[in-house]
């Protein structure tokens, strides 16, 4: 219940409970968190340079010189990085 002189919110109704207090404040979404590199001397087929995108659902990347299409593996080894990947498809 509002005590008597208490402000009520203008979307509120005076006298009823709110569990979450309603505010004008907006809220920011968690935008999934996406990152683009290069990685180069990375493919596996010509040595080239590979454009990868790091996303929550997973590492794409193409390589810049042969074109290959692969899904890598990424792991963490010693302060850097172990890279694998599974040709999916050449374009």
């Amino acid at each position: 219940m509002v005590g008597e002189g208490a402000a009520v919110a203008a979307c509120q109704v005076p006298g009823v409970r709110y569990v979450i207090t309603m505010t004008g404040e907006r809220q920011e979404l968690e935008r999934p968190r996406i990152v683009d590199t290069e990685l180069p001397d990375a493919c596996a087929v010509c040595g080239g340079t590979i454009s990868a995108r790091f996303s929550p659902q997973g590492v794409k990347g193409v390589c810049l010189t042969c074109h290959l299409v692969t899904t890598l593996a990424v792991a963490e080894v010693d302060g850097g990085m172990r890279i694998g990947h599974l040709a999916i498809g050449q374009a």
